[in-house]
């Protein structure tokens, strides 16, 4: 049976905890703003060491998702949902986590998952069986795509903020995922030198292998002596360990809260470090998604109506380090630009 329970956090619109002890579903919805619409976020699935690192999560990516649908200049909201599980998800879990959004949305319909860590195209259409409040699963490509675009040009206004060009630049990738590795053939592509790591070693030399790419240990790469520093895996990237350790330029990736505490950015900015936030970064996941009447649909990242946003991600970074150039850090800008809409 499933028990819905309210959470009250100030300055969310509305975050709610689902638990079904016969499916072992433990979901916590996060919606942080709906004010410029309908609140869009992935469904997160991990093992959380307690309810307070899950609901934290939550409440992080929520707010992450409002900013980043601000900046990119979407007219949604912010939302996330993280569920506490270990291994493959059953068709239970799909079904009572269906059940537990559609009762969510049953008196004000505010929310709309996707695909995060945990969800991907599989794992979204057994979702989708049991609720409607979806996105992710109608595209020819998934997400990953989109979103590694995005990345590409937030980087491609880094290098051009840094006086670099492609064929003369160092980016290391951790994490190759269905962003991280996206990222590498765009990065190939453009005649970058690529290293790549991921935690899975035989997946990232089939990478190596495919593109050319050097290799190294995933918890090592951090410290190699690049251009750009690309985290692409979870979070906390540029934490208390890693920060004074970093040789890089750039640090632009596609992974979500890539800074463990507020405090990284000023260690950044003493080493002369410039950090694409996040949320400008990866934006490329929510900008597939469009408005058609009340609903919600996926477009192909090359769709001429995307192509476009993603590539004015690039615009966005130029706007961040022009704020750069008169003192301000990049978090702070973005979190004006993002502010200023809301």
């Amino acid at each position: 049976m499933l028990e819905i329970s309210e959470i009250p956090v100030d300055g969310y619109y509305r975050v709610a905890r689902g638990i079904n002890k016969q499916t072992g579903l433990d979901a916590i919805i996060a919606v942080h703003s709906i004010t410029l619409g309908r609140a869009l976020g992935g469904c997160r699935v991990m093992p959380y060491n307690s309810y307070e690192a899950q609901l934290q999560d939550a409440l992080n990516l929520s707010k992450g998702m409002t900013y980043k649908s601000s900046t990119a200049g979407l007219d949604l909201g912010g939302g996330k949902t993280t569920i506490n599980w270990t291994g493959p998800i059953t068709e239970e879990l799909a079904e009572s986590f269906g059940e537990f959004i559609n009762k969510f949305n049953e008196d004000e319909s505010i929310y709309t998952t996707a695909g995060d860590v945990g969800t991907g195209l599989k794992e979204c259409e057994m979702i989708a069986k049991y609720t409607d409040h979806i996105q992710g699963v109608q595209g020819v490509l998934d997400s990953g795509w989109a979103t590694a675009y995005g990345v590409f040009m937030a980087m491609h206004g880094a290098i051009k903020y840094k006086g670099m060009v492609w064929s003369k630049t160092h980016v290391a990738v951790n994490g190759l995922g269905k962003v991280g590795a996206r990222l590498v053939e765009f990065l190939v592509g453009a005649g970058c030198q690529v290293t790549v790591a991921d935690i899975n070693q035989d997946h990232a030399l089939s990478i190596c292998n495919k593109h050319g790419c050097n290799m190294m240990a995933h918890d090592l790469i951090h410290s190699i002596d690049c251009d750009v520093y690309a985290p692409c895996a979870i979070g906390g990237a540029i934490n208390e360990n890693t920060v004074h350790e970093l040789k890089c330029r750039i640090v632009c990736g596609g992974a979500n809260n890539q800074l463990a505490t507020l405090d990284m950015i000023d260690i950044l900015e003493s080493k002369h470090i410039f950090y694409v936030p996040d949320y400008v970064a990866n934006a490329g996941g929510v900008i597939i998604v469009t408005t058609i009447g009340d609903g919600l649909v996926d477009l192909e990242y090359y769709n001429p109506k995307v192509i476009s946003k993603l590539n004015a991600i690039s615009d966005t970074v130029e706007l961040i380090t022009a704020h750069h150039k008169m003192g301000t850090d990049p978090v702070k800008a973005a979190n004006q630009i993002a502010q200023s809409r809301l």
